[in-house]
């Protein structure tokens, strides 16, 4: 089951980066467009990809933590400090980004 939990984890990583691939694109794509309906559907694809990359990031947490749970790696530093830079990542960029 650890091994399954883990696979999921890594899959949940790889979909979080794809979709937070997108509205990196977008916003260098977005620099040199002056076509309103290129810049609007720019900014749609932008927006969807969110759809994918909040339950990425659940996937992400949720078999981070289960996985630490089945492999008793709560007493080592590494997890905590792993949660604690998720957090003041997840801060600084609701700082930055507003929404």
């Amino acid at each position: 089951m650890y091994a399954l939990i883990l696979f999921l984890h890594v899959l949940g990583v790889f979909a979080f980066l794809m979709a937070h691939g997108v509205p990196a694109v977008v916003s260098f794509l977005l620099r040199d467009e002056h076509d309103l309906a290129r810049i609007r559907a720019l900014l749609l694809i932008s927006g969807r990809s969110h759809g994918l990359m909040y339950p990425a990031l659940l996937v992400i947490v949720l078999t981070g933590v289960i996985n630490g749970f089945q492999g008793r790696w709560w007493s080592f530093g590494w997890i905590w400090l792993s949660l604690a830079l998720l957090i003041v990542l997840l801060v600084a960029m609701y700082a930055m980004g507003g929404s």
